[in-house]
């Protein structure tokens, strides 16, 4: 069983038991939209955190969750995101490549707040958490101003499926009884090696990661009447 494989029967194991355990009068929904930037790491961005900011593109999604109490949710979000790279910003500078890919993301998560937070917590006013989860995305790839192409290297442009694991941590502030601002470092590692557009023959190249900061805005619902 491969690691996607693994980690999506985790994600599954973990929310059965937590919905077991679930406490009715603590639970609530929390969802919102969120807008951030995105930047990879890849055959052509090479060296990525010098670059952080020169080839940063925005993304922009929504996301919903349900937590069972004040720590453990389990939610999911969609997400259109944009990603660039050029070899002048790189180490392979004479080969002139660049790449701009635009992915649209649908992910499941669970997310573990390190202390207690939420609707029913009036005290708390901010928490740190962790997410975890996995997803797929579509990815739509161009590639531009090639000057040199080795022979060993084939194009894939066009648009491909990819399963990815998805990681974050983040903060959330409390604006209000039912409402959140939630600051989140965001990352995700695909399946398999197609986010710039093209492949080395014969070789296994290493998985392609994204990632990026987002800002959330989140609304706190109760579920029953009652539980205030």
């Amino acid at each position: 069983m491969g690691i996607f494989k693994k980690a999506a029967v985790a994600l599954i194991l973990i929310a059965f038991s937590q919905g077991g355990l679930a406490q009715g009068r603590l639970s609530y929904w929390e969802f919102g939209p969120f807008v951030g930037t995105l930047s990879s790491s890849s055959e052509i961005a090479t060296d990525p955190i010098p670059n952080i900011f020169r080839e940063a593109r925005p993304q922009i999604g929504v996301q919903a969750e349900y937590f069972f109490g004040p720590y453990i949710g389990i939610g999911g979000n969609v997400n259109l995101g944009w990603i660039y790279a050029a070899d002048e910003n790189h180490t392979n500078v004479r080969r002139g490549l660049e790449v701009r890919s635009s992915l649209a993301t649908a992910e499941l998560h669970l997310t573990v707040n390190l202390w207690s937070y939420g609707r029913f917590r009036r005290a708390t006013h901010w928490v740190p958490y962790f997410a975890l989860g996995g997803g797929v995305a579509a990815v739509q790839t161009y590639n531009y101003g090639s000057q040199y192409t080795p022979s060993n290297t084939t194009f894939t442009e066009g648009t491909t499926m990819n399963g990815i694991l998805n990681f974050g941590i983040g903060a959330k502030f409390k604006l209000s009884l039912t409402q959140g601002l939630a600051i989140e470092l965001n990352g995700s590692i695909m399946h398999s090696d197609r986010l710039e557009g093209f492949r080395y023959d014969g070789v296994e190249n290493a998985p392609d990661i994204y990632g990026g900061l987002r800002v959330r805005y989140s609304f706190m619902s109760i579920l029953k009447r009652g539980t205030y």
